[in-house]
């Protein structure tokens, strides 16, 4: 193995895990948005109450188990990258985070396929040392089209619903390019 793999690899490292879902959360979001909007009179539902409370504890037993995230200079996302910048910030991220790993449950149980996908990166992410949100740009996005019948069958019914999504990965990838090449200075990776 050669040295510069071998520094990278690092001991399992459980607190990278909302970094993780810090960055799933970006390419689940819309569709998971439109799961919830096709949803909405079940989750108003007063029998919900409970999910909601339950929920509401899972997330603070999260936020209190990934409190202390890792600082990284490299890596993380955008998400990431703002909580570095301003750390009252955090709760927010956090609250992104436990919303990354319950819209990556969600699509997971949808489609056995893509909860491979998912696993196979949060097993390779814990053993890295910098979790780089390039990576998963392309393979993220192309995966979640590709495993989920559901939401291709969504884009191609509605042109706006289609539109927004594409805007709104248009909007993510060229903030990426302008903060890689205005804010950094560097070329994109």
């Amino acid at each position: 193995m050669p040295t510069e793999a071998a520094e990278r690899l690092v001991p399992f490292n459980y607190k990278n895990i909302a970094i993780i879902f810090g960055m799933f959360v970006i390419f689940n979001i819309p569709f998971f948005i439109k799961e919830l909007l096709k949803n909405k009179a079940n989750i108003i539902l007063s029998k919900n109450i409970k999910k909601l409370s339950l929920t509401v504890i899972f997330f603070i037993i999260y936020a209190f188990i990934f409190w202390d995230i890792p600082y990284s200079d490299f890596g993380g996302g955008p998400l990431y990258k703002i909580y570095q910048n301003f750390s009252i910030f955090k709760p927010m991220y956090l609250f992104f985070s436990f919303l990354g790993l319950i819209s990556t449950i969600y699509f997971s149980f949808k489609n056995f396929r893509l909860s491979i996908f998912f696993l196979f990166f949060i097993f390779i992410y814990c053993f890295a040392d910098n979790l780089f949100f390039s990576y998963l740009d392309p393979l993220l996005l192309l995966s979640l089209l590709i495993f989920h019948e559901r939401i291709i069958f969504d884009l191609e019914k509605s042109k706006i619903y289609s539109l927004s999504v594409y805007m709104y990965f248009l909007t993510l990838h060229l903030s990426w390019i302008y903060y890689f090449h205005v804010i950094i200075g560097d070329t994109l990776r």
